[in-house]
């Protein structure tokens, strides 16, 4: 066969070839195009059409779909920002504690929302001081008091501490005047004076002494003015000398010195072993 039979057997088989090739590559568009509209909205769905087409693209598809990759990828990432915002906003405004405060400002997934920690810090402070005002107004001892002090010793709580202080003063001034009130001998006032001089805060002590210097005075003239039927601290005088005065007393007539005697109630009479003690004051 010559050449230009072979040439010309050669050009009808490519001629007959090329419409069944392009039969082939429209089948293998249109497939292309399917998948794509298949996936486009899924990026699972894109990464997989990007992998099965990227060396063999009929339809021209690959970087379409990169780019709606890219799109959903970054829609994704804004919702997933916008939900994190949300849940962080959520978390903050159902803080109800310091306790919770706290979780707040120590969790690392809330660093992105800075608005939100400057305002759980100022949170913060307001509801410690709110705690702690509550805890205050249950305590009711000096013990109470001075342990909210202790454990209140940082300066946002300066102001409940003076509160404390005060409760505290409050507390001792009414267990003081109570006792004040409770005093009946002259031996309880110079006990009275001796435990409250180095801590009185009410001028009790000024007063207690101006108390003893009258008692005092008025024994003395008790003493001077002595005579029989008296009543003296230990009972009825019947017999009255220079230095001595003889007494009726719950264990019998006692002598005791004159100078150890005391007006009714002005002190206690205590014998121990039949032997006269005389008071200290």
């Amino acid at each position: 066969m010559s050449f230009r039979l072979l040439r010309i057997s050669a050009i009808a088989i490519c001629l007959s070839i090329f419409p069944l090739i392009n039969h082939a590559f429209a089948q293998d568009s249109e497939k292309q195009e399917s998948h794509f509209n298949y996936n486009k909205n899924d990026e699972a769905g894109l990464e997989w059409f990007i992998r099965r087409y990227k060396d063999n693209d009929p339809a021209g598809l690959v970087n379409e779909a990169e780019l709606l990759l890219a799109e959903l990828k970054k829609a994704r990432m804004k919702l997933a920002e916008e939900q994190h915002a949300k849940a962080v906003e959520k978390n903050f405004l159902s803080i109800s504690s310091s306790k919770e405060a706290k979780e707040f400002l120590s969790d690392p997934r809330n660093s992105t929302r800075k608005d939100l920690l400057a305002k759980a810090r100022g949170l913060l402070s307001k509801l410690k001081l709110e705690e702690a005002n509550r805890e205050l107004q249950q305590l009711n001892s000096i013990t109470d008091y001075q342990s909210f002090i202790t454990n209140h010793s940082s300066n946002e709580f300066k102001e409940l501490r003076a509160i404390a202080q005060h409760k505290i003063l409050s507390i001792k001034t009414q267990a003081q005047m109570a006792e004040y009130e409770s005093l009946e001998t002259i031996s309880d006032y110079m006990f009275f004076i001796r435990k409250y001089e180095q801590s009185d805060h009410n001028g009790f002590i000024a007063q207690t002494k101006a108390k003893v210097a009258a008692l005092r005075d008025r024994t003395v003239q008790f003493r001077e003015q002595l005579e029989e039927g008296d009543d003296s601290h230990c009972g009825l005088v019947v017999l009255v000398k220079d230095k001595v005065v003889q007494i009726e007393t719950m264990i019998g007539l006692k002598y005791i010195k004159r100078e150890q005697v005391f007006p009714h109630g002005f002190e206690e009479c205590t014998f121990v072993n039949n032997i006269y003690q005389s008071p200290a004051a």
